[in-house]
């Protein structure tokens, strides 16, 4: 037995391996897609546990794969796919961060504009006071 937690196992009954990639997926098999409700599967469990818990995913076959090393296979192709995905997410989050950085400078800058364009026409308050009445 392992010195894991039981909560950090993740375990996945099939009855083949075709059924844990994606069949209409063309790739060879260590660049193949895992199935839609396979993912949902491992990432609905893995989010039960702590972040930076590691964890453990075993793969029941009822039937054996014919590779002589599937069992490496499998793995490699499971950690190829989640990697994949993570440098997506990465990609994703740091356009959205460029994106709200953009518009934070834009939003300030137009409130910036806009407190000037006050302040011209209503001279008589202070900036402090004209900046709060706009925000």
């Amino acid at each position: 037995m392992t010195d894991q937690p039981a909560g950090a196992r993740i375990e996945l009954n099939l009855q083949s391996v075709q059924q844990l990639f994606n069949s209409m997926d063309p790739s060879p098999f260590y660049e193949r897609d895992l199935d839609e409700d396979a993912e949902e599967f491992i990432v609905s469990w893995a989010r039960e546990h702590p972040i930076h818990q590691a964890l453990t995913l075993v793969v029941h076959l009822r039937q054996p794969h014919q590779e002589i090393n599937g069992a490496r296979l499998i793995a490699d192709s499971i950690h190829h796919y989640f990697d994949y995905k993570a440098t997506l997410n990465r990609r994703e989050f740091h356009r959205l961060m460029t994106e709200g950085w953009v518009s934070l400078v834009i939003g300030l800058s137009f409130l910036g504009v806009c407190s000037v364009i006050a302040q011209a026409l209503h001279p008589d308050l202070g900036p402090l006071a004209g900046f709060a009445r706009d925000g």
